[in-house]
């Protein structure tokens, strides 16, 4: 819910040009979110925070509530709000800290949400995993290069609010064809840089599970 503000906030400078004058990119349109979690008891909550962005943004800026479930495939019923979505035209995905709680599960189902929604999503659709850890940003992105191949570009921008790393994937209209010197795709699933990074996440990982089986054994 808290996505609302945010984008409400950011959206007025995306009109900006870089001189600084107005582009009216967007127009004059309202920001409309659809907020999905599997926690029902979160309507509450979405509900106040779009009465409070209302209250001081705007009444064009709206939100509502559905239900959906990461660890479970796209054509899921739990998913049918995600389907709708995508035939409906969102482009934008945000997986706002529901990663890591979710992580044995979504080991268990091999990240299948994400590949079925990179597989089903048009070129121009973009998600934010945002997440208290990088643990899992590795199988995520692999899950979505299984679904949308090489037209899935990934990034892990450091991110300075969190000191930590945000995953950002985006379906291309396609894989970037001839780079120079046929060096591979900075973003894609043959990015060395990526491959570097993804290693010590994965090994990041590796010791978390450990340390769980230790304090647990002595438990």
């Amino acid at each position: 819910g808290f996505d609302l503000p945010a984008l409400a906030l950011v959206k007025p400078l995306l009109r900006l040009g870089a001189d600084g004058a107005d582009r009216t990119l967007l127009g004059q349109s309202g920001v409309r979110v659809l907020a999905l979690d599997y926690e029902a008891r979160w309507e509450t909550e979405v509900g106040a925070v779009v009465a409070a962005t209302r209250s001081a943004l705007g009444l064009r800026h709206s939100a509502a509530f559905g239900r959906c479930d990461i660890t479970l495939p796209l054509a899921a019923p739990a998913n049918e709000l995600v389907e709708e979505a995508l035939a409906g035209g969102t482009r934008l995905f945000v997986a706002s800290y529901v990663v890591a709680e979710n992580a044995v599960a979504l080991r268990d189902s091999d990240f299948v949400f994400f590949e079925e929604l990179f597989a089903r999503a048009p070129a121009g659709t973009l998600m934010l995993v945002l997440e208290t850890t990088h643990r899992q940003f590795p199988a995520i992105a692999r899950a979505a290069w299984r679904g949308g191949g090489d037209a899935v570009a990934a990034a892990c921008p450091r991110v300075r609010s969190n000191r930590g790393y945000s995953l950002c994937l985006l379906k291309r209209s396609a894989a970037p064809a001839g780079v120079e010197g046929g060096e591979a795709d900075a973003f894609g699933p043959e990015s060395e840089e990526l491959s570097e990074l993804f290693s010590r996440f994965e090994e990041d990982d590796r010791r978390q599970r450990r340390k769980a089986l230790d304090e647990e054994s002595v438990g």
